[in-house]
């Protein structure tokens, strides 16, 4: 029986051993065989990183904790008197190619930290370095929004009748992909109602509507870091009176669509709220989309 590339890739996606860098190698192969030019260019970018790039995808955007280092006490949180500040300080595009990402994940550790220019440390009377730190969670968050996109693309190949025999496609499969629209805009459209890439600078992202599965998954989160010392007993107590509530609601054969957001924009200003928390500001920058509705 011959074997399909995009079956194949479909496989491996399934597989949480496989590396996203190997699933990208696989897809670019697809895309380059099919000349789908859009996915090609977007899985180099992925695969050598945005060093330099003008344009950065949406979901490569996180949002890290600043801080200082004081040399009897170590790195310690930036308070800034201006939240329009913070958000502008602390939201940093990540333009480290997959492979890169993958090792930090790979390697256990705590996260990325980003160094910001001395000019910064001038602006805000700092005489001491100044970086933003970063959870591994959020790099997960990337890895694993770049597998949706393959996935979705996958997917809608084989739909499309695009499967291809062994290494090769037919010259009606490539003459096919040529006339249907395979942007990465419109397959991140389909997994989250929200674009990849702004279609101007200024446009803002936004959900079209409530999602339970996203729901679910920030209340996974929560759940696995609930016990984190990042957490103080107070706000540990909150969280797990609305986890309860969420998790009673969501398993009710009609759950109320009301209870859940209103939970869920309780957690949201609880999150906001714990000043200095690198898990608070890790989930809400990985989920900013949902928790705008």
């Amino acid at each position: 029986m011959e074997k399909s590339l995009v079956i194949e890739l479909q496989q491996d996606l399934y597989d949480s051993s496989s590396k996203v860098t190997d699933l990208l190698r696989k897809a670019y192969i697809i895309s380059r065989k099919l000349k789908v030019t859009t996915l090609e260019n977007w899985i180099k970018k992925e695969l050598n990183g945005y060093s330099g790039q003008k344009e950065i995808p949406e979901y490569r955007r996180v949002y890290g904790q600043v801080v200082a280092w004081n040399p009897h006490h170590g790195w310690q949180p930036v308070i800034f008197n201006q939240k329009t500040m913070q958000d502008e300080v602390s939201t940093r595009e990540i333009v480290q190619s997959v492979p890169e990402l993958e090792d930090l994940i790979q390697n256990g550790q705590n996260g990325l930290a980003i160094p910001l220019p001395d000019e910064f440390s001038k602006l805000m009377n700092y005489q001491t370095k100044v970086r933003i730190n970063l959870v591994t969670t959020q790099l997960t968050g990337i890895i694993e929004t770049i597998k949706n996109i393959l996935l979705e693309w996958s997917l809608k190949l084989e739909e499309d009748g695009i499967i291809g025999a062994n290494m090769s496609f037919s010259k009606d499969e490539i003459n096919k992909a040529q006339n249907i629209n395979y942007t990465v805009n419109n397959i991140f459209k389909n997994i989250n109602g929200s674009q990849i890439v702004n279609d101007s600078e200024n446009t803002s992202i936004t959900n079209s509507e409530f999602s339970l599965d996203i729901l679910k998954e920030i209340i996974a989160v929560l759940k696995d870091n609930i016990h984190n010392k990042d957490i103080n007993q107070k706000d540990r107590a909150k969280l797990n009176t609305e986890i309860a509530k969420i998790d009673n609601e969501s398993q009710k054969e009609k759950p109320k669509i009301s209870i859940l957001m209103e939970s869920a924009k309780t957690i949201r200003n609880i999150l906001e709220g714990m000043t200095g928390s690198i898990i608070a500001s890790g989930i809400i920058s990985k989920y900013q989309n949902f928790f705008q509705f």
